[in-house]
C-alpha cells in the first residue's frame, strides 16, 4: 500500500475502521502523516475525523482506543489460558500435540498415543544408555523408516519427503519435560530466550500441568545431562582428537579440565590437559594444579578400563579387598548423611542467589561467579556421595556385577583387541563418567549398565538405576618413563634408518 502511495497510484485511502490499519498509536499517526505529506486523504467508514487540530485529537483517541482494545484482548486471552492451565487443561490443544501424545477434545487433555510412545522411549534409551549423539539417533530413526507426526496426521512437507526426521526435531523431543509427567507454563518471560537466566520468571509465577508419563523423571534428568555432555564432547568443537576431553576433573578446585595442544620447534604435536583455574582471567585464586600431557594420563585410564572389561572378577575382588581393609560402614553412612545435608544447603543457597539476581539485588558478574562456585561444589558433593555409597555394597553384590562386565566385554571384545584412537574415544565416553586428577593420583568413575543393555533386551526402568558406579584408582605415568620411551623410539628410528 505504501509503495503504491509513494508512486501516486491512488489519491484516497478508505478503511473500514481505524484498527484495520494498525493497532498501535505510534504507527497509526506516522502512517497517516506520511500519507498526508503525499497528498493522500485517509477516510474511515466507522469513524469521522479531519486533519485539523480537532481531527488530529480525535484521530489520536481512536488510535489509542484501538491499541487499548488489542491489549485488552491479549490480556483476556492470557488470563483464560492461564486459568485453563491451572485447571490442568492442555492449553496448546488447538495446535499439534507433542510427539507421543494426542489431544482429547472431550477432556481437553493429552493422552498417550500407543503407537508413538514406544518411539519416544527408544529415543531416550538410545541417548541415555547407548550414549548416542543426535546425529546417530537421527540416522537410526531414518534407517528404520519410522513415521513422523506429519506422516501420521497425513500432512505433506513442501519437499514431498516422508519418514524423515530432522536432528532438531529429535533434540526438541529429548529436551521436552512433558514426557516425564509434568509441563511448566509461564516459566520464561520470552520463549525465544529459554537459556537466559535473566529471562527466567520467579518460581511463584510458574504453572505446572500434569501430563501422562511416558518416561521417568530420572531418565529425563539423565537425558538432559547426556545432551549437555554430548555438546561438550562434540567433535565439531575441535579439529584434534583428545581421548579424555570432557572427562577430566581437577581434584583441587573441581573444575572441568580443558584440552589443548601445542607444536614443538621440531613440528611434533603435544596434546595436554590443564585446569582453567590456573588462569588469572578465570579466578582470583589460582589453582595449584599443573598441566598433564595425554601420554601420561591416557595409558593408565585405558589400561584400567580394559582390565576391568577383560578380567571383571579380578578387578572387583581388588575393590572388595580395598573396601574391607579401609572402609568402616558406620563412618561411611555418617559421611553420606553429612554430604547430603551439605548438598541440600548448597541447593538452597543457589535458589536464593537466583531469586536475588532476578530481583536485581546482585549484578550479573557477581551472580555468575557465585553461581559457578556453587555448581562446582554441588558436583563435588554428588561425586562424594556416589563414591561413598559404592563402598557400602556387599561382597555378594560386588561379585554379582561381574556378569554385567562379562556381557560388556563380549559385546566389545573385537574392538578392544586393536583399538584405534577413535574406538578408544568411543569406549571411554561410553563407560567412563569422569576422571578426577589430583597431583599424581587418578580416581576413575566407571558406570556399567545392566547386562540386558548389551544383550539387546529392552527395559523400561530408569537408566539411573540400571547403571552403577565403580571407582578405580590409578597413577599417572612417571615422567621418567615418558623420557625412557622417547629415547627408545629415537634409538629404534636411528637403527631402522
Amino acid at each position: 500500500m505504501m509503495e503504491w502511495a509513494r508512486s501516486k497510484r491512488f489519491g484516497v485511502l478508505v478503511i473500514w475502521k481505524l484498527d484495520r490499519l494498525f493497532r498501535d498509536t505510534k504507527l497509526t499517526l506516522q502512517t497517516v502523516d506520511e500519507l498526508a505529506a503525499l497528498d493522500i486523504d485517509v477516510r474511515s467508514v466507522q469513524e469521522s475525523f479531519t486533519h485539523d487540530s480537532n481531527g488530529r485529537f480525535l484521530l489520536t483517541i481512536f488510535a489509542a482506543g484501538a491499541e487499548k482494545e488489542r491489549r485488552d484482548i491479549a490480556l483476556r486471552m492470557h488470563s483464560g489460558r492461564l486459568a485453563s492451565a491451572r485447571r490442568g487443561t492442555w492449553i496448546a490443544g488447538g495446535g499439534t500435540p507433542p510427539y507421543g501424545y494426542r489431544y482429547d477434545p472431550n477432556t481437553k487433555r493429552l493422552v498417550i498415543d500407543e503407537q508413538e510412545a514406544p518411539v519416544v522411549r527408544n529415543l531416550f534409551k538410545w541417548l541415555t544408555e547407548e550414549k548416542m549423539s543426535l546425529y546417530r539417533i537421527q540416522s537410526r530413526v531414518n534407517d528404520l523408516q519410522i513415521p513422523t507426526k506429519f506422516d501420521r496426521l497425513g500432512r505433506k512437507r513442501t519437499n514431498g519427503v516422508t519418514h524423515w526426521w530432522g536432528k532438531r526435531t529429535i533434540g526438541r523431543i529429548l529436551s521436552n519435560e512433558v514426557y516425564q509427567g509434568t509441563f511448566t507454563f509461564r516459566k520464561y518471560f520470552k520463549l525465544g530466550s529459554i537459556h537466559s537466566k535473566r529471562n527466567l520468571r520467579p518460581q511463584e509465577d510458574w504453572v505446572t500441568v500434569k501430563t501422562p508419563q511416558i518416561i521417568s523423571k530420572a531418565t529425563f534428568a539423565d537425558a538432559v545431562a547426556q545432551l549437555r555432555q554430548n555438546s561438550a564432547n562434540s567433535p565439531r568443537r575441535t579439529k584434534t582428537l583428545f581421548l579424555l576431553r570432557g572427562l577430566l576433573i581437577c581434584g583441587h578446585d573441581n573444575r572441568r579440565i580443558q584440552a589443548a595442544r601445542r607444536i614443538s620447534n621440531r613440528g611434533d604435536e603435544c596434546k595436554y590437559y590443564f585446569c582453567s583455574g590456573v588462569r588469572k582471567s578465570v579466578t582470583s585464586v589460582r589453582c595449584p594444579s599443573r598441566s598433564v600431557s595425554e601420554s601420561r594420563i591416557v595409558p593408565p585410564v585405558w589400561s584400567k578400563l580394559r582390565e576391568l572389561l577383560a578380567n571383571p572378577a579380578l578387578v572387583l575382588d581388588e575393590i572388595r579387598q580395598y573396601r574391607e581393609q579401609t572402609v568402616n560402614p558406620k563412618n561411611i553412612a555418617d559421611q553420606v548423611q553429612q554430604l547430603e545435608a551439605h548438598k541440600s544447603s548448597l541447593n538452597q543457597r543457589n535458589r536464593r542467589l537466583i531469586e536475588l539476581y532476578l530481583e536485581g539485588t546482585v549484578d550479573k558478574g557477581l551472580f555468575q561467579t557465585e553461581s559457578m562456585k556453587l555448581r562446582l561444589e554441588i558436583e563435588r558433593m554428588d561425586r562424594g556421595i556416589k563414591e561413598a555409597r559404592s563402598t557400602l555394597i556387599t561382597t555378594e553384590e560386588t561379585m554379582a556385577r561381574a556378569s554385567t562386565v562379562r556381557e560388556a566385554y563380549a559385546h566389545y571384545r573385537d574392538r578392544l583387541a586393536q583399538a584405534s584412537d577413535q574406538v578408544k574415544r568411543e569406549l571411554l565416553t561410553l563407560f567412563v563418567n569422569n576422571v578426577v586428577i589430583r597431583d599424581e593420583n587418578l580416581v576413575i568413575q566407571v558406570n556399567l549398565p545392566e547386562a540386558s543393555v548389551f544383550a539387546g533386551q529392552s527395559t523400561q526402568r530408569s537408566s539411573r538405576k540400571e547403571t552403577f558406579p565403580i571407582f578405580l584408582r590409578a597413577k599417572l605415568v612417571p615422567i621418567s618413563e615418558i623420557f625412557r620411551q622417547k629415547e627408545l623410539h629415537k634409538n629404534f628410528s636411528r637403527h631402522k634408518t
